[in-house]
């Protein structure tokens, strides 16, 4: 079923995030993922694209930047209410699927080849044809 909201964010699994073995990779890392992100066309989705764009240069990375300025114990699959704007979170195992040493589940919408994983990811060349 189709949702109304302004700006939808990828969250990782829990045990991704509690696992970090290092402190501060989990703290970059945060619960949002922002290689899949979802926007509506609104004054205030741009208001909020422009913070994180100024926050993304102070700090030098989107990611972090994305997870301070939303800094909310995010759950999977809701909608919430966050200064005008509705976020939808889903989870990033369908909308932003890069656990490559799984295999790849058939619920999957979007998988995301980051760094250079996109190399070793050859088993999922069927799926994508």
């Amino acid at each position: 079923k189709e949702k109304d909201f302004d700006i939808g964010l990828t969250i990782r699994r829990e045990s991704e995030f509690l696992n970090e073995p290092v402190e501060d990779h989990r703290f970059v890392m945060g619960k949002i993922n922002a290689g899949v992100m979802f926007f509506k066309y609104t004054q205030q989705t741009i208001k909020f694209l422009s913070k994180w764009i100024r926050m993304s240069e102070t700090h030098k990375n989107d990611q972090l930047a994305l997870n301070i300025i939303l800094n909310l114990d995010f759950q999977r699959n809701h909608l919430i209410s966050y200064n005008e704007l509705k976020i939808l979170t889903v989870p990033t195992d369908i909308y932003n699927f890069y656990y490559f040493k799984e295999v790849c589940p058939s619920n999957v919408k979007i998988i995301h080849y980051k760094n250079d994983i996109w190399l070793k990811g050859q088993q999922y060349k069927d799926i994508l044809l």
